[in-house]
């Protein structure tokens, strides 16, 4: 890790570079592979004039044979050249092609060593240091989104199915004196079998990061007239 320029409770915007990596050793993959790129590039080129030249050389005997200037030997001969050719080119671009692969999964892999922030949030946690390894795919921080949140209401059998998404909730919690209003996003099908409860999220606005993750949440929701 080089850079880790955020500490818990920093907010961050969507796009910002939040963590940078080390990438030296991969700028070096890069060079060589681009010099091996450029040389195979090269020998493609090589081999398509080859068999440029090869398939020249085929068409004049051709013409000769017409003539009857040209033995059958020559024009079997010329025709074996054609094909050669032809293989060594076929090789050479799929060479190129393998190396240039290559070089893309290295300099994806080297933006990847620029980490930004997924959305607009709140960091809550560092899981490395800077000098600290971290193992590809390792957690860099741990954020919370700002803006809509999800409250998760366990809601009894026996009133799940009067619940539909877009219906409107009043949310309470503790550290608010005033009910906050929300609605339904979504009704999860999968409950819970021993207390026969199902969870319904309801979004809400996070009131500018004063709603916070794990507060408890109390809900009423319509059931009938």
């Amino acid at each position: 890790m080089l850079d880790l320029p955020f500490e818990p409770g920093d907010s961050v915007k969507q796009g910002i570079v939040i963590a940078r990596l080390d990438s030296g050793l991969l700028e070096l993959q890069i060079a060589e592979l681009q010099a091996r790129r450029e040389e195979a590039e090269a020998t493609v080129a090589e081999q398509e004039s080859e068999l440029t030249q090869a398939r020249r050389d085929l068409q004049s005997l051709i013409d000769l044979q017409k003539e009857g200037a040209a033995k059958p030997k020559e024009l079997d001969d010329a025709g074996t050249t054609v094909r050669t050719a032809e293989a060594r080119l076929r090789g050479a671009r799929r060479a190129a092609a393998y190396v240039a692969a290559q070089e893309a999964s290295i300099e994806l892999r080297l933006e990847h060593k620029t980490i930004t922030a997924p959305f607009d949030g709140v960091i809550v946690a560092k899981q490395t240091e800077v000098g600290q390894w971290v193992d590809e795919g390792g957690a860099i921080v741990e954020m919370i989104e700002s803006g809509l949140v999800d409250a998760v209401l366990d809601v009894p059998e026996d009133y799940i199915n009067l619940i539909h998404p877009g219906l409107t909730v009043e949310v309470s919690l503790s550290a608010f004196k005033q009910p906050l209003k929300g609605h339904v996003r979504t009704v999860v099908p999968m409950g819970d079998s021993r207390a026969h409860t199902y969870p319904v999220k309801v979004e809400l606005d996070d009131m500018k990061g004063k709603v916070k993750p794990f507060m408890t949440v109390e809900a009423w929701v319509p059931t009938g007239v």
